[in-house]
């Protein structure tokens, strides 16, 4: 829907208030055809779907996912048009756990002393999170949420692809970035290599990776013209190493 909860408020500042505000309005983004790099989803065409159907074909074995309805709207449609088992698709899939939701994954866990991995941190409940009574405290346990305490994460909610640009405007605060969670969580290199490098290259004069993949430049272009209150770590020194014709975009 392009809402910006960077400041706390919900905010739709590229959207005109006489044109279409619907959660399918792509009319916030229209500024990035301008944009002095591409933008496109095929790289999960590339690494992730092309592999898989590869060697569905060169094995004959079908894959059973752990994705959840609740994950997405596409994935909600998918499930009520097809259920837990897409038989008769043309890539044929098992998702035995549609159904399931983000909290039922985290109460199984807890149930059977499962640790998830540690990027993800400590499964923790809603007043150990934030250190304050809630409900159930009050009422005894069990009485809310089909008997469950809400449970979270103390580290991240979910991870996806690392370097993923889509969504970068939604992270909420400053310090909890996907970018910063790598530092914290897995590879500091990692991502330096995320933020520095790019340039222009000679035959179109579009930005591209070069020694890095040069996010630095392509989040302030994003910020400069379409106001996305994007945020990542030390952004001065990668500031301070962006190629002077970057600055020609950037006034």
């Amino acid at each position: 829907m392009g809402i910006n909860r960077m400041d706390g408020k919900a905010t739709m500042e590229n959207i005109p208030s006489d044109v279409d505000r619907s959660m399918y309005s792509c009319v916030r983004y229209q500024f990035t055809l301008d944009a002095p790099f591409e933008i496109g989803q095929q790289c999960c065409g590339v690494m992730k779907k092309r592999p898989a159907h590869k060697y569905c074909k060169e094995t004959g074995r079908m894959p059973i996912t752990a994705q959840m309805a609740s994950e997405s709207r596409l994935r909600t449609q998918q499930w009520l048009r097809n259920g837990c088992n897409g038989f008769d698709l043309k890539y044929p899939i098992s998702n035995p756990m549609s159904f399931w939701f983000d909290s039922d994954v985290l109460a199984y866990l807890k149930m059977n002393d499962i640790q998830p991995c540690e990027v993800y941190g400590k499964i923790v409940t809603e007043d150990e999170l934030s250190g304050q009574m809630n409900f159930d405290d009050v009422f005894g346990s069990g009485v809310f949420d089909l008997e469950r305490t809400c449970l979270h994460t103390t580290g991240c909610d979910r991870t996806g692809c690392f370097a993923c640009g889509f969504g970068l405007h939604r992270e909420t605060t400053k310090g909890t970035s996907r970018i910063q969670n790598i530092i914290d969580y897995s590879n500091p290199k990692l991502a330096d290599w995320i933020l520095r490098g790019g340039h222009f290259r000679d035959s179109d004069g579009m930005w591209e990776p070069y020694r890095g993949l040069g996010y630095c430049f392509i989040m302030e272009w994003m910020n400069k013209h379409g106001n996305m209150h994007y945020w990542y770590p030390n952004r001065d020194y990668y500031l301070s190493q962006l190629p002077d014709e970057c600055w020609e975009y950037l006034k």
